[in-house]
């Protein structure tokens, strides 16, 4: 077996690289927009220049702002540096990180993990970005060969969210699934396959794992790697999916359980968005069969959650909610599928 370990480090030395890129980009935009500001105050000391006066306290105003941003900026970069030290973030100005994803995502057949980190980066809520459309176009151009897609993600994203949980996707609670942080959608659809191998993954190996996405608790780490793994299904976990369904299904209707109804909604939201994917690039017979089992899946978490309402009583009015949800959920497949 592959060394599980070196498989998420790599992936999270990516993942870094694109938030320290972020950073770095935003401090550039900042630099470029605090000059822009200062290149307009003109020469508008006479009393009766009230025009270009008003410019000028408008603009000294924008180049203020710019300069406590760029104190902010500079602060932040600083933190991230010494806070991830021991990962490889820098692969974005090293010209290395084209390579590193090449190499990581080259038994990605039809580009779905692709899309997963794509969906992990569109929900990284770890800093409020003031060039979110810049970034995502060097960021896209990076993963996807086009500027457009990163954005694209991001607002089927939204669509799918508000047609899920009616409401929008900006008045999410931070939960589990965000929680996770950048990075940890995919990183936890990696993970069920370690937990899968049994005895060829020892525990040492699998709470590296789980902590390198911020699980201390391996328990609570194990339910919610297994339910991403189900979630992601064969073309995002590989050959090991047959595995995890066996011993890890207990898992992740536990993990499932746990989530609120925002969270759920979220989860079914990135499942409605990578089969909206599968659906454009991959074989007809292919697609059947990933459909299938994705199918399968979401009725698993369905029924149990019936079963908890109507057999064992429990958590009632969140998991009338949820059933909710998943009859949106199957609306939101009908537009998908323009039935």
């Amino acid at each position: 077996m592959a060394n599980e370990v070196t498989i998420v480090v790599k992936e999270l030395d990516i993942i870094k690289s694109i938030q320290y890129f972020r950073l770095k980009r935003e401090k550039e935009l900042l630099e470029r927009d605090k000059t822009t500001a200062d290149n307009n105050v003109k020469d508008g000391t006479k009393w009766y220049n009230v025009i270009t006066n008003t410019k000028n306290v408008i603009n000294n105003k924008k180049s203020e702002k710019k300069s406590n941003q760029l104190e902010d900026i500079d602060s932040c970069i600083s933190k991230f540096e010494k806070d991830n030290s021991e990962y490889h973030y820098n692969l974005w100005f090293d010209n290395t990180l084209s390579r590193y994803i090449d190499d990581l995502y080259k038994e990605d057949k039809y580009g779905l993990q692709k899309i997963m980190l794509g969906i992990s980066i569109a929900l990284d809520d770890s800093r409020n970005y003031l060039y979110e459309d810049e970034e995502y176009q060097d960021i896209s151009k990076l993963l996807f060969g086009n500027l457009t897609k990163m954005n694209e993600i991001k607002k089927t994203l939204k669509e799918n969210y508000v047609g899920i949980a009616s409401k929008n996707l900006s008045n999410l609670q931070k939960g589990v699934l965000i929680g996770l942080g950048v990075g940890g959608l995919v990183l936890a659809c990696t993970l069920p396959v370690m937990i899968a191998g049994g005895a060829a993954v020892s525990a040492a190996t699998t709470t590296a794992g789980l902590a390198a996405i911020g699980f201390g608790d391996m328990q609570i780490g194990i339910g919610m790697a297994a339910l991403f793994g189900l979630i992601g299904g064969t073309a995002l976990v590989g050959a090991g999916y047959a595995t995890i369904k066996a011993s890890n299904i207990i898992d992740a209707k536990k993990a499932f359980r746990k989530l609120n109804c925002d969270e759920a909604a979220l989860l079914l939201s990135v499942k409605a968005l990578l089969i909206s994917e599968a659906k454009k690039v991959m074989s007809k017979e292919d697609f059947k069969e990933y459909l299938s089992e994705l199918l399968e899946a979401i009725d698993t978490l369905k029924s149990d959650t019936e079963y908890m309402l109507y057999v064992e009583n429990k958590d009632i009015n969140t998991n009338k909610d949820k059933i909710d949800i998943f009859y949106k959920w199957n609306k939101r497949l009908n537009k998908i599928f323009d039935l």
